[in-house]
């Protein structure tokens, strides 16, 4: 394009944002009162609408032929994941073959087996089953199918279980202090949503409505109940760590997750020391709140849930977001003291840094969405929605931070020696310009060297790169 068609079409974008900036201040009550309506309607979506899938389904293409080969080994196989409980009996003299442990064993067995939702089976020294050779073969039988009746009896089943090393080490410990409960599962923690759904109704919004949360809820509060508060219970294996790691996921990520809330809290920390005003740190979180919620919101609208990868998104939305208001305050700031006048100053500021904005907002989508080409399905769904918050983030940024900016009390112009002061720190302060200053002096006067050195760190990263191992454990 010629350099003077070039200068037209930005030109033509910086009176576009001139414009957008003055109808932004005019109708301001407007532009608010459409961002409201969004946020709400986002929330809602978050709140009661977007599920939640961590299944292969998630990451995989229902035609990868490895995808299908897992299927029909699930298929023939069944599941793998167990939820494996160890305990013992503080103070008994035999230790879990007491007869009363025993018994709270037994009922502990079968309200496992008959409460906690997509149970398998469950094995205990209650039900195990005890195989031994005879003259004409072998005999398998449960080994406490005639539950013993005295100390005595139980005692001699506790020689014979000892004596066999296939349970010593998986049920029970060589000296009999601890036993073991294995409980297998019929339902994985990667199975589609629409298969581990405990009720229906609820829907997949509600975490403890799906496997392995409502199993691990269901084992923990049978666990707690009075007629086992004898025995000490320690639970591990893939339904306690999976619902953990879901926990967690879910608590971490999202709209009103950890590290979102700490995103917030940081960015609003560092706003108001370099702005130190109410507008000038609650604009640019309102615009980061409602272009998060735009980005997860749309998951949902495109027909997708949320994932491990949608946890990350906030935070990305967020910076990304206060960037560009940043840059709009920056120059308002300025341009209020030298105008006296916020509507004009507004119009100023962003045909200054409305293109800017735009261009550098586009590379950022586009960066994002080129990610959609991924055959992980959770990587190209995280394209699609993280560039639809880089663009909501642009968009409130140029309307709905204007909206928040053209309240305040209006300011004449200062005298000129106030007014450099003012100037000076609106730009950030005299010590911060010389440094820059110095920063630029410094990269003109050994160009050349930081070429070289920016080279050589390029060679690094790429031996390094070479070196690097993936591992998904």
């Amino acid at each position: 394009m010629p350099e003077q068609g070039r200068h037209d079409v930005i030109d033509r974008l910086s009176r576009g944002f001139e414009r957008l900036a003055g109808f932004s201040y005019d109708l301001r009550w407007l532009v608010a009162a459409f961002a409201l309506l969004l946020a709400l309607g986002g929330a809602w979506v978050l709140f009661f609408r977007l599920g939640y899938d961590n299944s292969f389904e998630a990451y995989f293409d229902s035609s990868d032929p490895a995808y299908a080969a897992y299927l029909q080994y699930r298929e023939d196989f069944g599941s793998d994941e167990i939820s494996y409980l160890m305990y013992e009996a503080p103070g008994r003299e035999h230790g879990v073959f007491d007869l009363e442990v025993m018994r709270q064993i037994a009922a502990l067995t079968e309200a496992l087996e008959s409460e906690v939702p997509f149970v398998e089976e469950v094995t205990s020294l209650s039900n195990v089953e005890y195989v031994e050779a005879v003259p004409d073969g072998i005999r398998v039988y449960d080994l406490l199918d005639d539950f013993p009746r005295t100390q005595a009896e139980l005692l001699e089943i506790r020689r014979k279980v000892l004596a066999k090393p296939l349970y010593v080490g998986g049920i029970v410990s060589a000296d009999g202090r601890y036993g073991a409960i294995s409980i297998e599962m019929e339902k994985s923690s990667i199975d589609p949503p629409d298969e581990i759904i405990l009720d229906p109704e609820k829907g997949h919004a509600e975490l403890a409505n799906l496997y392995p949360q409502a199993s691990d809820l269901a084992i923990q509060a049978i666990l707690a109940r009075p007629e086992y508060a004898g025995l000490r219970f320690w639970h591990s294996g893939d339904v306690p760590l999976n619902s953990a790691y879901n926990w967690i996921a879910t608590q971490e990520g999202g709209l009103f997750g950890k590290l979102t809330v700490r995103a917030f809290l940081v960015i609003g920390l560092l706003l108001l020391v370099f702005f130190w005003s109410p507008i000038g740190v609650i604009g640019p979180l309102a615009v980061a709140a409602v272009s998060v919620i735009c980005s997860l919101a749309s998951i949902h609208l495109f027909g997708w849930k949320a994932d491990i990868l949608s946890s990350i998104v906030p935070t990305m939305v967020i910076a990304i977001g206060v960037a560009e208001s940043v840059h709009i305050l920056s120059d308002f700031r300025a341009g209020r003291l030298e105008l006296g006048d916020r509507r004009e100053a507004l119009r100023r500021t962003m045909f200054l840094v409305g293109p800017p904005c735009l261009m550098t907002t586009l590379t950022n989508g586009g960066g994002f969405a080129s990610m959609v080409v991924s055959p992980i399905v959770a990587i190209s769904h995280m394209a699609i929605y993280s560039a639809v918050g880089v663009l909501a983030a642009f968009l409130f940024s140029v309307t709905l931070l204007i909206a928040f900016l053209s309240f305040g009390r209006r300011f004449s112009p200062v005298a000129r020696q106030a007014a450099e002061a003012e100037l000076a720190r609106a730009r950030g302060g005299e010590r911060f310009r010389r440094a820059l200053e110095r920063v630029a002096a410094f990269d003109l006067r050994h160009s050349r060297a930081i070429l070289i050195g920016a080279l050589g760190a390029c060679v690094l990263a790429f031996v390094g790169i070479a070196r690097l191992t993936v591992d998904s454990n």
